[in-house]
């Protein structure tokens, strides 16, 4: 059986993943409005940020009531996609070309797959290419929600992601022609102080999603991965865990990893 406590990265499995449905909801919910607001979700390290926005996209044709309508794609930017606007737009092309052929419902019964694929492949595919694309698909009455992850690499390199490249986005959300969800940990509002050169709406667009710590229930949910008929862990190492992990996300991880390899993923 593979260790289902882990504390590095994203959760990647889905069967892993844990409470976050008041989240999920709340992000649904607003995805579904006829203008979609943007939003900022905003946490501290290991809160569960990334791994709510890989949810997001696992998850939405299942949730959404018309998903034939929406594309969803997880972009996390690190220093490689965060060297340049190019590589910028890149990343996110890719991501949406990727996630065309996996697509399930609707999309490639409404359009044929070189339609949307042809304004990504633009060469060089700059901030023209990029605009003109994400439009071209909001014109085939598609909706790209773009949740991209660790979103403070581009906003501390102002020489790199000028105030312009912002000004793009934001008449992009303006115009409804895409949803951002933006996982930061402080607001984009408050990254955006004190840097001169930041004078765009972009930074006031986000309606906030503060990512909090796990409630008891969903604490317990998380001891008892996979699953709560048929745990990992002893009821004994369960409590351990908990009580360890003071009812936190990243701890009852931790502390629950540490009672799985001590015990060689004991059973009850």
């Amino acid at each position: 059986m593979n260790n289902p406590f882990f504390t590095t990265g994203a959760i990647s499995e889905r069967r892993h993943f844990v409470g976050r449905d008041r989240n999920l909801r709340e992000i649904f919910d607003r995805a579904s409005m006829s203008t979609p607001p943007s939003l900022n979700l905003v946490g501290a390290a290991r809160s569960g940020k990334s791994s709510l926005l890989r949810q997001v996209c696992r998850t939405y044709e299942t949730v959404m009531p018309r998903p034939g309508d929406v594309v969803a794609v997880y972009v996390e930017f690190g220093r490689v996609n965060s060297q340049s606007e190019a590589a910028f737009y890149q990343a996110i092309a890719m991501a949406l070309l990727d996630e065309i052929p996996r697509k399930r419902t609707g999309l490639l019964q409404q359009f044929k797959r070189s339609e949307l694929e042809k304004p990504l492949k633009v060469e060089p595919f700059d901030r023209l290419a990029f605009d003109r694309a994400l439009r071209a698909w909001r014109k085939a009455n598609i909706l790209p929600i773009l949740c991209l992850d660790h979103f403070e690499y581009l906003l501390n390199k102002p020489e790199v992601f000028p105030n312009d490249f912002y000004e793009v986005l934001r008449a992009l959300v303006d115009d409804g022609v895409v949803m951002l969800a933006i996982a930061s940990r402080q607001t984009i509002a408050d990254y955006s102080r004190g840097v001169k050169q930041f004078t765009s709406r972009f930074f006031n667009l986000f309606q906030t999603l503060r990512i909090e710590d796990l409630g008891e229930s969903e604490a317990w949910d998380l001891v008892r991965l996979p699953s709560s008929d048929d745990p990992a862990l002893t009821e004994a190492n369960q409590a351990i865990a908990f009580d360890w992990g003071d009812g936190m996300r990243f701890g009852c991880r931790r502390r629950a990893g540490v009672c799985s390899r001590r015990s060689g993923m004991d059973r009850r």
